[in-house]
C-alpha cells in the first residue's frame, strides 16, 4: 500500500489518520491465476474506533479510480476487466465492504493477463453510470452491485 502520512490524530480510543496518494492492492486467489484489485485514491481519511474490545476501521476517499479483474484466462492469455471512477467512497475493513458515489464505469476485454497500468476508455466494450457501487470481498470473488446503473454497449469492441 502507498501512502503519504499527513497527520495521525488521538481522542481517547478514537483514532484517525489522513493520507494523500493511497493505492490499495488486493489479491483473490483461484485455482488457475489469482485476480487483482486495485484502488487508487487522491487522499483517504483512516478511522479507528474502539467499541467493547473491538477494533473497527473506516477508510473514506476521495478522487478515486478502481481497476478489477473479473475473469482472466491464463491459457489464452485474455481477461475481462472493468475500471470505474468516483468523486468518494469508503471502504469497511472488519466486513470488507467498498462503497463509491456518482461512478463512471468501463468494461474491457484484453490479450494480456496483467492488470493494465492505464485505459484507453474508448476501447470499453460497455460503459455507464452508477448513483452507488458496492461490492464485498469474499474469499473466491468480490460481490458486486450497483444503483440506478445506465449503460450503454459497443459489441464491436469486445474483441481483444
Amino acid at each position: 500500500m502507498l501512502s503519504q502520512i499527513n497527520s495521525v490524530h488521538t481522542k481517547s480510543q478514537n483514532a484517525y489518520q489522513k493520507r494523500d496518494i493511497v493505492q490499495k492492492d488486493i489479491w483473490i486467489g483461484e485455482k488457475l491465476a489469482q485476480r487483482h484489485i486495485k484502488i487508487n485514491s487522491d487522499s483517504s481519511k483512516l478511522f479507528l474506533t474502539l467499541k467493547k474490545d473491538k477494533i473497527d476501521l473506516l477508510e473514506t476517499l476521495q478522487g478515486i479510480e478502481c481497476f478489477v479483474q473479473d475473469k482472466i484466462n491464463p491459457a489464452l492469455t485474455s481477461q475481462h476487466f472493468r475500471y470505474f471512477k468516483a468523486k468518494s467512497g469508503s471502504y469497511l475493513f472488519r466486513s470488507h465492504k467498498f462503497i463509491a458515489n456518482d461512478t463512471s464505469m468501463y468494461f474491457f476485454k484484453l490479450a494480456e493477463s496483467d492488470l493494465p497500468l492505464e485505459v484507453d476508455l474508448q476501447k470499453a466494450y460497455m460503459q455507464g453510470t452508477a448513483k452507488e457501487l458496492s461490492f464485498l470481498l469474499s474469499e473466491k470473488k468480490p460481490c458486486f452491485n450497483v444503483l440506478e446503473f445506465k449503460a450503454t454497449i459497443y459489441p464491436q469492441r469486445g474483441q481483444p
